[in-house]
């Protein structure tokens, strides 16, 4: 039931149980980095007060707010997070309306990490090499038991045994450390009928596999992110003569497997960057620093000194390449054997000639022809590139000229027709009368301006 918390909203603090050292140390590295910081003071603060109150004091949601500095809907949220991990447990009493916060134990480290999932949690929080480092630290030390003797007394050679009494029964429940188990869900998606069937096709049947097995399966699966096909793997290399599945050695394949993945991300990780020079080298080479650097000069050390995933990154403004684009990346690498640096220029070279697009079939031609005309360095791949411009350029000049003299010689050969006698003779007479028109009017104007002077003169 989910009720309304209000600020003036009583509550009290229980403790069951003793918070020793250890708990501490579970709680502070195992817990928090899964409920965080702010819940981890607010588990820690209730701790702390529950063992010094004797009286069992009322407090209010104002007082414990105030305390951390927080608002209500930052201790609710909070509150809730311990609630899920099982360190809180929350009542209301309806009666006299107040809270109870009855504080649990943390689990112990082999709770944790082997019967509760919340290992499964923690590895993706922290990662693998804390996740590890923070198992080690909780590791029991080891006894030689092969070349020791257990030498310890029991209780009859030290105690006189009191028969005379019965044993004495209590009702009321004591402070005990008692821990709860508790068992998360793992929201992981891992299809068991593909398992079954590829099991099946290896005489396995799936009743071989109790409710047990799946928990663990489904832990392990979801710890390092494997797949129906790998788990089908690690379950053949954990099987005894009778089709049983060793859980210990299931472990075991599952933690080989997954170094082995490791080891092999690491390595390819190392090729790549061993392929690549470094820009100190290249500018060394060319004898200049990194301001003289033109604009050719700048793409050729990003083309050197960049995998092709990370210049796919930076031609996307930082954003990481979509899985086809790493597709294409793999097939120029594994299938035509082409240098990290040559593959950079073949990708700008095709995204340019698609207009943004990065086309796996027009990749692949170029590819294919780059090798035929062995282009495995980057200066090669940049020459060629000039080259195809070059050519398209001249082929687009050279198709403007022809097409401008195709049209000259268009006009050049247009038909020409002669004028008749009879325009001619009309043309010449409507010239003459023209002329004659304009020394008349000449002849006009000449007396005209006679005739103003002698006014003029004699006024």
């Amino acid at each position: 039931m989910e009720l309304t918390l209000h600020i003036n909203d009583r509550f009290k603090l229980t403790a069951k149980n003793y918070f020793s050292r250890y708990n501490e140390q579970v709680a502070n590295l195992l817990y928090q980095p899964l409920i965080g910081v702010d819940a981890y003071t607010l588990y820690m603060s209730m701790r702390n007060l529950a063992s010094l109150d004797h009286e069992n004091t009322y407090l209010t949601h104002r007082h414990m707010i105030t305390f951390l500095n927080w608002s209500l809907d930052e201790f609710l949220g909070n509150r809730k997070r311990l609630e899920a991990l099982g360190l809180l447990n929350t009542y209301y009493n309806k009666k006299e309306d107040y809270y109870t916060y009855d504080l649990q134990l943390p689990l112990n480290a082999d709770q944790f990490f082997n019967h509760s999932n919340l290992n499964v949690y923690l590895f993706h929080a922290v990662g693998e090499e804390m996740y590890y480092y923070l198992a080690g630290l909780f590791k029991a030390p080891l006894i030689d038991k092969q070349h020791s003797e257990n030498i310890t007394s029991c209780f009859e050679d030290v105690y006189v045994k009191i028969e005379e009494r019965s044993s004495i029964k209590h009702s009321e429940p004591f402070v005990a450390n008692k821990n709860k188990t508790i068992e998360v869900p793992l929201m992981y998606q891992f299809d068991f009928e593909l398992l079954y069937s590829m099991l099946n096709s290896n005489f396995i049947d799936k009743s071989a596999l109790t409710e047990e097995n799946r928990k663990e399966i489904l832990r392990i699966a979801s710890l390092y992110n494997f797949d129906e096909q790998i788990i089908y793997t690690i379950i053949i290399r954990s099987t005894d003569d009778g089709n049983n599945l060793d859980l210990k050695q299931f472990y075991k394949e599952a933690k080989l497997f997954y170094d082995n993945v490791k080891v092999k991300k690491k390595d390819q990780k190392k090729n790549n960057e061993s392929k690549c020079s470094t820009k100190l080298e290249i500018l060394k080479q060319l004898g200049k620093s990194e301001s003289e650097l033109n604009r050719k000069e700048q793409a050729y050390i990003l083309y050197k000194t960049k995998t092709p995933h990370q210049w796919l990154k930076i031609r996307q403004f930082n954003t990481d390449p979509i899985t086809s684009d790493i597709e294409v990346i793999k097939t120029l690498q594994s299938d035509l054997n082409l240098k990290d640096e040559v593959i950079n220029v073949l990708l700008d070279f095709v995204i340019m000639q698609t207009k943004g697009t990065l086309s796996t079939a027009y990749a692949k031609k170029v590819a294919a022809s780059w090798v035929r005309n062995n282009i495995d360095t980057v200066e090669k791949a940049m020459d060629h590139i000039d080259e195809v411009r070059k050519r398209r350029q001249t082929g687009m000049n050279n198709t403007g000229n022809s097409r401008k003299q195709n049209r000259n010689s268009y006009y050049n050969k247009r038909r020409v027709v002669e004028a008749p006698d009879w325009l001619e003779k009309h043309q010449e007479q409507v010239t003459s009368s023209t002329k004659k028109k304009q020394e008349n009017d000449n002849q006009r104007q000449d007396v005209d301006i006679n005739e103003l002077k002698q006014m003029i003169s004699s006024l």
